[in-house]
C-alpha cells in the first residue's frame, strides 16, 4: 500500500495553539527538533511512542512543505492511537492533523480496517457528508509498524446530553438522510 497523497483544495485551519518557531520544514527537520510523541490510553495505562522521524515523514507525506510545530498523544480509541499533529504551513496557517493506528500492529481488528475505514470518510467527505477530511492510508510498515490513517482534526467535543434535543435530532437526521441519499 502506497502512501494516498490528496488532491489540491480547500482546507480546514486551526489557529489555536501556540508554537515554537522554526525555519525547518517536516522533511527537513533534525530528529531531536520535537520530542518523540507520547501517547497514553488512561482506561488501560498503556503507553507508546512514535519516533520523530516518523512524524516527520508522515507530514512530508501529507504536506510537504508544512513545519511541524507540535504533537500531543489524544485521548480515548479503545482499539486506537490517536495522536495529534500541529502544522504551520507555507502560508503561516496552522492545521492539525490525527493519525490514528492500532494499538498492536499483530491484533486482529473486530472494526473496518483502517483501509476500509479510509475510502468509507473518502466517499463520505467527496458528497459533502461532515466528517474529519481524510488524507493518507498507509499499510506498507514503511513508516510505522501497523497500519495508519490520517485526518484533518475537527475541534470539538462529545456530547452525550444536549439543551436542544429536538435540534440536535434534526441534524442527526439531516445527516443520516444524506448518507442514504448517497449512491454507493
Amino acid at each position: 500500500g502506497e502512501v494516498w497523497r490528496p488532491p489540491r483544495g480547500s482546507r480546514r485551519v486551526d489557529t489555536d495553539l501556540t508554537a515554537r518557531p522554526t525555519a525547518h520544514r517536516a522533511s527537513e527537520q533534525p530528529s531531536s527538533f520535537f520530542p518523540h510523541v507520547v501517547s497514553s490510553m488512561s482506561h488501560t495505562g498503556a503507553v507508546e511512542v512514535i519516533p520523530a522521524e516518523a512524524i516527520a515523514a508522515i507530514v512530508a507525506g501529507i504536506e510537504p512543505s508544512s513545519i511541524v510545530v507540535g504533537t500531543s498523544g489524544l485521548p480515548g480509541g479503545l482499539s486506537s492511537w490517536m495522536t495529534r499533529i500541529e502544522v504551520q504551513r507555507s502560508d503561516c496557517s496552522r492545521h492539525s492533523l490525527v493519525v490514528r493506528r492500532g494499538r498492536r500492529p499483530d491484533a486482529e481488528r473486530h472494526t473496518l480496517s483502517f483501509g476500509v475505514e479510509f475510502e468509507l470518510l473518502r466517499h463520505l467527505d467527496a458528497h459533502g457528508i461532515p466528517v474529519a477530511r481524510p488524507r493518507a492510508f498507509d499499510d506498507s510498515g514503511r513508516i510505522l509498524p501497523q497500519a495508519y490513517v490520517v485526518l484533518d482534526f475537527v475541534q470539538g467535543t462529545t456530547r452525550f446530553t444536549t439543551d436542544d434535543p429536538i435540534g440536535m435530532a434534526i441534524q442527526m437526521a439531516d445527516v443520516l438522510a444524506a448518507v442514504h441519499d448517497l449512491d454507493a
